[in-house]
This record gives structure tokens, C-alpha cells and sequence, in this order.
């Protein structure tokens, strides 16, 4: 049943792991995505994640379907200082793999190229995701 007391719940506990995500971000996992489709999903909205993030001191930026890699677009939220720092750890990895060095701008071309399975990007991108590329 639509609306039934179980959806409910389970729109709950979707938006609570979604808003736990967050507190995940860090020098470990600098950077999550979230599919826009997943958040609707959990019967939330972009602005509603985002505004969560920015309260936490966080960076976000939502790309729309059609500027994104991600099928119906993403948010992208990360810890710009955090960021920074990963990056410039493998400041050589990331340049010969045509990344840029400045967090948002690295924000901005992982969200809008897609980069084929074997491309140097991709264990960098997996990494600044925590490993969760797909």
C-alpha cells in the first residue's frame, strides 16, 4: 500500500543514512555523490542534503542530468579542506590523469566527464569516493 506506515519508515531510515553519510566526510572520504534519483528515492530533496551539508561546514554542488555523467544528475558534497589535502598527496597521480589540483574544479570534472574504465582517473575518483566507484 502507497503511504503505507512500513514506506514511511523506510523513507525515514533512507533519509537518516543519507544524512549519516555526511559525518563520513573527511580526511578518509573526502567526497560522497548522491544520485539526485536516490535521494528523491528516500523522499527527500537535493536542497534539503544540501543545506544539511553546508551546515556541517561542508561543500555542495548539484549537477543536473544534463551537465552530469550521473543518469539524472547528482549531488556532489564534499570537504573542500579535506579535498585539497587528498589531492595534494597525489598531486602526481592526479595531474598525469588530467585531474585538476583545486577542489572545486575537481568537483566539477569528475561530475561532468565520464571516464572510461581503464582512464587514470578512475582509482582516483574511487578514491576521493571512499572506494565506491561503479
Amino acid at each position: 500500500m502507497i503511504g503505507s506506515p512500513d514506506d514511511r519508515a523506510s523513507d525515514a531510515e533512507q533519509q537518516r543514512q543519507m544524512l549519516d553519510s555526511l559525518l563520513a566526510i573527511g580526511q578518509s572520504r573526502p567526497l560522497i555523490c548522491f544520485p539526485i534519483s536516490a535521494i528523491i528515492d528516500a523522499n527527500s530533496a537535493p536542497e534539503i542534503v544540501a543545506a544539511s551539508a553546508l551546515a556541517r561546514g561542508l561543500a555542495a554542488v548539484k549537477f543536473p542530468a544534463e551537465a552530469c555523467c550521473i543518469q539524472g544528475g547528482a549531488l556532489y558534497v564534499y570537504d573542500r579542506a579535506a579535498l585539497k589535502a587528498f589531492l595534494q598527496a597525489r598531486a602526481v597521480a592526479v595531474s598525469a590523469a588530467g585531474l585538476p589540483l583545486q577542489p572545486d574544479a575537481f568537483v566539477v570534472q569528475i561530475a561532468t566527464v565520464r571516464f572510461a574504465a581503464e582512464h587514470l582517473a578512475r582509482p582516483i575518483i574511487a578514491a576521493a569516493l571512499g572506494g565506491a566507484l561503479e
